[in-house]
């Protein structure tokens, strides 16, 4: 008996298969209406969240100043078992832009994530999302995103992903972290409420500096411009967890970057996003350093790949973990 057997054009926008004997159909999610309503639903189910109806406008949406994200969706009759999305992101890579989508709130029900073929729900929903929005004459030039190790070397043995590294999470005790008399002689650092919509220009401003020096090292980076900055950090529903900080010169009032923090954690402050000429970074660390202490934080947390890390310069990390691998799709065009 045929395990599975798909029954329509590889690029279908709307296509029907077999898995495991089950008749399921694959197709674009309109996250609008009921198809907001089954993915919500699969999302609360897959991820124990609690995320509504405005956090799905936030990111799906297509107006103005929402995310205009899309996806694919597998059904088992009307029941959305399996979604893959992603969200536009424009990626810089020597000084050029590139059409990017970053790849999210991909998700397979419960019940169906033990169905023992080598080609089940995840491969054919984020088939069919890929093939459909990346490469070839599709809107997008590259996907990516960010699984564990354990489901990129899924993707990658079904040829669906490309391993581009790991990502690391470097951990600092703040506890121990002594504040630097020469640091405050020289740098400031002072948070901003809604830094971005009253300083456009000096935002545009660092993220062009910041372009310019990652050009020079021929590595890919998510554009940071200010619309971004005001849809990512800005907009959504959660958006009182992020905090703002400008980094100056002691005797200046003119910020040379921003940084992003998460402070909803009692005891934990996250460094999410810098903006700002790469040379000021070390200062920045500094400066998050002594924000988190004086905020009685224990611990300072990140994200980072190698070139961040290197240009952070910052002492050892008391624990560096890999957070995630960086996936990127196999369908890819030149921009």
């Amino acid at each position: 008996m045929m395990l599975e057997k798909l029954m329509a054009a590889p690029d279908a926008l709307h296509a029907c298969l077999s898995v495991a004997g089950r008749d399921l159909s694959v197709r674009r999610l309109q996250h609008e209406g009921e198809g907001g309503v089954d993915f919500l639903d699969l999302h609360h189910a897959v991820f124990s969240t609690d995320v509504n109806r405005s956090w799905l406008d936030w990111k799906y949406g297509k107006e103005v100043t929402q995310g205009h994200g899309l996806g694919s969706g597998l059904w088992d009759g009307d029941a959305l078992i399996a979604h893959c999305g992603g969200v536009p992101r424009t990626l810089i890579w020597e000084d050029k832009s590139i059409s990017g989508l970053q790849i999210g709130d991909v998700m397979v029900r419960a019940d169906w994530r033990g169905v023992m073929v080598r080609k089940g729900p995840f491969y054919h929903v984020a088939s069919h999302f890929y093939r459909n929005a990346v490469g070839g004459n599709a809107t997008y030039a590259v996907g990516y995103g960010f699984p564990n190790a354990r489901h990129l070397k899924l993707a990658v043995s079904t040829g669906l992903l490309l391993d581009g590294g790991s990502v690391q999470a470097p951990c600092w005790d703040v506890r121990t972290h002594g504040l630097s008399k020469h640091w405050h002689c020289v740098w400031r650092m002072r948070e901003q409420t809604d830094v971005v919509r009253k300083s456009v220009e000096v935002t545009e401003s660092a993220w062009h500096a910041m372009r310019k020096d990652i050009a020079r090292l021929s590595v890919v980076c998510g554009a940071r411009t200010a619309n971004y900055l005001l849809w990512r950090y800005l907009a959504p529903p959660h958006a009182d967890r992020y905090h703002f900080f400008a980094l100056e010169k002691h005797w200046g009032r003119v910020p040379l970057g921003w940084v992003v923090l998460d402070l909803s954690n009692p005891g934990i402050a996250v460094w999410l996003d810098w903006i700002g000429p790469l040379k000021y970074m070390p200062a920045a660390w500094q400066g998050v350093m002594n924000v988190a202490k004086k905020l009685g934080k224990w611990e300072l947390n990140m994200w980072a790949t190698l070139p961040v890390m290197d240009a952070i310069s910052a002492p050892k990390p008391r624990a560096v973990t890999e957070s995630a691998r960086l996936g990127i799709t196999n369908r890819t065009r030149p921009d």
